[in-house]
Parts: C-alpha cells; sequence; structure tokens
C-alpha cells in the first residue's frame, strides 16, 4: 500500500522532531526558580558571593558528557565496591573525557589585590563558636549515597600496642549552615569546587555514615574533634549524633580543646572555664567505649585530650596552671589520670635551647605527649617563608632534621612525640585580609598530592612508641593528619569534585586546584597500609 506523500513527509518532520528533542534534553541544565535554562542563555561568569550561592550547583537535572567533568570509573572506590560520586550516580562504568572541551570560565573581575611574594604573619584563629538551638535537623528522606562494600577486613576491639594509629583533626561544627556560611577556598574558584556531599549539615546519619566510610578507607581510626564547649555545636554534634551513631563501629574519639576559645587573648587568658570543662568531659565522654583511652599499669585507662597551641599558653605564662588546673580537676570530677597532648612543636627544633630555657623544656616535662597542629606554619618557619611550592628536599629536612630534633628532645624529658602530616594550606577563603600565601599541594615537579605522600614518607619512621623504661602507659605509634574537613583552610583530604582550575588569582596564588575526589583518601591509604592491620570498613 502506498503512503501519501503528505502523510510521509509529516512522519519525518515529526520523527526529526523527536530526534532533536531527545538530543536537546541531554545537554546539561539547570533549573533556577523553576526555570529550565539551557547552556546557551547561561550566563559564562562565575558564581560569586557567599557559600548560599552555589546553591545552584547542586540543582543539576540533566548532565551530558560534554558539558560535565569526566569522572573516572573508580571514583570514590571502596575496595571492590563501587561508588560514583557527584552529579552521576550509575552502576555502569563512565564512559571517557568527551574529545570536545569545553571553554575555559574567566573571571568577571580582576583580582583585589596582587599576591605578595613575602611571607605573612601566623594565621588568625578563626572565631569562637556559637551555641546551637533548637532540634537537630534530620534528613527528609532515605540518603541515597551509601556504596556497596564486599571487602570486609576485621580489626581487633582494642588498638594493638605498636601497631600505627592514624588520627584526623575532625570538624564537627558545619551544622545546617555550614559552619554559619563562613568562607572557604573551594566556593570562591572560577569553577567551584564543593564536597562531594555538598555543604551538608554534619548532624545528619547519612553524612557522619559517609565520614566514617572515607576514613576506613583512608586508614584512619581515630578523630581528634574539634571542641569549642559544653553545649555549643561541636559539643552537642559529637555527644548526641557521632558518639551515638549506629556505625561508629570501634571507631575511637578524642576531644581537640580549643584554648583560644576557652582561654581567651580578650579575657587576659584566665582560666575561668577550665574546670568545668574538664568536668563536663567526665560526665559525657570518658566513660564512652569509643572514646580514645590508653592502658596504663599504674593508673588504669586514661583519656586522652588534645590540647591547641600550648606554645602560646607558655609564652603568655599560663602554661603550669592551665594543665594542672587540668589534671586535677578531672581527678576530682571522675577520678582518672588524663593522657594531655599538648600542640607544641612548632618550627625549627634546632635553635631552642630545651637545656636553659623553660619555655621549652618545661612543656616537654608537664605533658605526655606532645604534637604539631599547624604543619604549615611550622614549615614556613623552617624553610624561610610560608606557602609555595616545596621541593622534596624540603619535605625531607622538614622532618629528617627538624621534626626528629623534636622527637629527639621530647623523649629526653619522659614525653610522646607525635608526628603531623598535611595536605595543603589555603586560608583565603576565610581570611583573605591576612593575605597568607597558599602552600601547594604539589612539589615542584611533581603531581596532585605528592606533599601528602612525601611527608607519609617521612613522618610515619618518626611515630613510636614511648620507652617502657620510663613509663607505664601502652602508647600507640600515632600519626595525625591535619585535617579530615577542614574546608576554611583548605587543609581537607574529604572528598571534593569539579573541573580544575587556578582561578581567581587572588584566591589561588597561581596554584591549580583540582576536584580531586578520593585522591588524598587514597594516598592515606596506600601510604599506611604496610603499618596497619585490616580495619572494619562497614
Amino acid at each position: 500500500m502506498r503512503i501519501p506523500t503528505f502523510i510521509a513527509t509529516s512522519l519525518l518532520c515529526l520523527f526529526s522532531l523527536t530526534v532533536a528533542t531527545v538530543a536537546g534534553d541531554r545537554r546539561l541544565r539547570i533549573k533556577t526558580n523553576d526555570k529550565i535554562i539551557p547552556p546557551s542563555k547561561r550566563s559564562s561568569s562565575p558564581i560569586k558571593g557567599s557559600s548560599r550561592d552555589t546553591a545552584e550547583l547542586r540543582n543539576l537535572q540533566w548532565m551530558d558528557r560534554k558539558d560535565a567533568p569526566a569522572f573516572p570509573k573508580n571514583a570514590l572506590k571502596f575496595e571492590r565496591g563501587e561508588y560514583q560520586s557527584g552529579l552521576i550516580f550509575s552502576d555502569s562504568p563512565s564512559p571517557g573525557p568527551s574529545t570536545t572541551s569545553s571553554p575555559t570560565k574567566q573571571p568577571s573581575e580582576a583580582p583585589s589585590f596582587v599576591p605578595s611574594i613575602a611571607p605573612s604573619p601566623n594565621p588568625s584563629p578563626l572565631p569562637s563558636e556559637e551555641p546551637t538551638f533548637g532540634p537537630t535537623r534530620q534528613p527528609s528522606i532515605e540518603p541515597s549515597l551509601h556504596p556497596t562494600l564486599t571487602y570486609r577486613p576485621t580489626i581487633n576491639d582494642t588498638f594493638i600496642p605498636g601497631q600505627l594509629v592514624v588520627g584526623a583533626y575532625y570538624y564537627p561544627w558545619h551544622a545546617d549552615d555550614f559552619h554559619r556560611g563562613d568562607g572557604y577556598l573551594r566556593e570562591h574558584l572560577t569553577s567551584p569546587q564543593l564536597p562531594v556531599l555538598g555543604e551538608y549539615d554534619d548532624r545528619e546519619d547519612h553524612v557522619i555514615h559517609m565520614h566514617l566510610r572515607w576514613s576506613r578507607q583512608a586508614n584512619i581510626n581515630l578523630w581528634i574533634t574539634s571542641w569549642w564547649g559544653p553545649d555549643r555545636r561541636t559539643d552537642m554534634t559529637i555527644r548526641t549524633n557521632i558518639m551515638q551513631h549506629h556505625k561508629l563501629q570501634n571507631h575511637q574519639i578524642a576531644v581537640f580543646y580549643e584554648t583560644q576559645g576557652r582561654i581567651r587573648k580578650s579575657e587576659n587568658y584566665t582560666l575561668q572555664r577550665v574546670a568545668t570543662d574538664m568536668q563536663h568531659l567526665c560526665e559525657h565522654y570518658f566513660d564512652h567505649p569509643n572514646y580514645y583511652k590508653l592502658e596504663d599499669s599504674v593508673n588504669g585507662k586514661r583519656p586522652v585530650v588534645f590540647v591547641y597551641v600550648t606554645r602560646t599558653l607558655a609564652k603568655r605564662g599560663v602554661f603550669e596552671e592551665t594543665i594542672d588546673l587540668m589534671r586535677q580537676s578531672i581527678r576530682v570530677a571522675c577520678g582518672k589520670e588524663v593522657y594531655l597532648v599538648g600542640d607544641q612543636v612548632f618550627g625549627k627544633a634546632s635553635n631552642k635551647k630545651f637545656d636553659t630555657n623553660p619555655l621549652h623544656y618545661i612543656p616537654l616535662q608537664k605533658l605526655d605527649a606532645v604534637t604539631n597542629y599547624d604543619v604549615y606554619g611550622s614549615m614556613g618557619q623552617v624553610n624561610g617563608g610560608k606557602g609555595g611550592i616545596l621541593t622534596q628536599a624540603q619535605v625531607r629536612n622538614y622532618y629528617k632534621v627538624e621534626q626528629a630534633v623534636w622527637k629527639e628532645q621530647a623523649e629526653k624529658h619522659n614525653c610522646q612525640y607525635i608526628p603531623s602530616v598535611s595536605a595543603g594550606y589555603n586560608d583565603l577563603g576565610v581570611r583573605p585580609q591576612n593575605k597568607n600565601r597558599p602552600l601547594s599541594r604539589s612539589l615542584v615537579g611533581m603531581g596532585q598530592g605528592s606533599l601528602l605522600e612525601e611527608a607519609l614518607k617521612h613522618a610515619i619512621p618518626l611515630a613510636a612508641t614511648s620507652n617502657a623504661a620510663y613509663r607505664t602507659v601502652e602508647t600507640h605509634r600515632l600519626l595525625v593528619v591535619n585535617s579530615f574537613n577542614e574546608f576554611h583552610e583548605d587543609t581537607q583530604i574529604e572528598p571534593t569534585k569539579g573541573f580544575s582550575t587556578s582561578l581567581p588569582i587572588n584566591y589561588t596564588y597561581g596554584l591549580l586546584y583540582e576536584g580531586y575526589e578520593d585522591r588524598y583518601l587514597e594516598i592515606l591509604r596506600k601510604g599506611t597500609e604496610a603499618e596497619i592491620d585490616g580495619l572494619l570498613v562497614d
């Protein structure tokens, strides 16, 4: 039967229109104020302003492979299980990058200042925490971010003496406003690089669950949690959400006592909060089975507390009084002997007179252990200026010479030394007025992540248990990572997503930043796996 010409023509047109519509729907489109805006009509200028302005990036509805970042098929893998991160969720492998590249975005305005080559003063501390009022917000739908895991090695219920324990500074301060909307570098990049989980509420069950899984992927089995005082948001999140989480398993928690918020310069470093703070920790933390403790043959289990910038307390003349008050308050409140780790290690040890200067030797005598939180500033002092791109020789010298002297002096004074590492540093998103030169995550002539890789090589051999001849405590070989999720200073290893960029210059100083996915989790896993027994992954 012959089809009339006008019918055939109509069918052909209808078919062509259908094909064109389907092809058009594959293009990247953004939903904003209930309107669908195709790429051809979108502004090419970068998103500016506060973190709230980046919310539209999370409204992606369709993803064309030509417009989207090309996530490798092993992105955010979890040991033979696979989680396709970010904007596309799929059980099938992702195709490779498109051969058609998108034009590079340019900043919409000139940088507000020209980067200074000279090193800048120490970073200013972040503002103190504010209390969180009202009930904890719960997710309205079942989270869909959980990967399927098949690799399930086991670990003993307690750490084995001599085993390497990997701790990471963890910041439970985000709540439902991503830490009050304080700025961070990666929201200001020309191509923003947000956390894979978005600007999350860290009280939510699925966020804590994913952080635990990522930590276990990276062999992190201890969170050193930032703590700003009783009933403030960090305190409430730790004890009501993290320490009660059903997937906590044997993951350990220790408190990082934020002295700048509890012993304040504005109050002339008075110690009015210390005793009640220690009583609160006794009542709500130390008896929890997941709180990090060390076995003492004389005093039983000793809860471990990390103390921020003890070196500052020493300079201000309140160090000894603070440490004595912390110990005595805990003895009175709960009858325990605390194990205090001070943030005392900083800069060159070779020029400090440990035998004659009480500013340096008394902290080593009064503390149980010492470590270095500010790797950025400490490396800068050793290398004659903060930030920039370091060489392998500079990193090696920092650990094998200067940190080795710190270790020697600490042990000479019966004090444990705990090495620390960091992936990089950039606080221009939160403190642009300070103009601190960023520390690159790559070394000269090497790829992204090489700073952390090189640091691990030299830091791990420095992690050692205390000399049993003068210790009754079974210490662990502890290594500390700064940080898991401190986005304000861009030290985090928590996965991010987005296009690579080195713009705008006033935020990057020309350094390249990438949406690195699980790169740093894998670097840490590979760098520590020979030192650690199998970890429980799920």
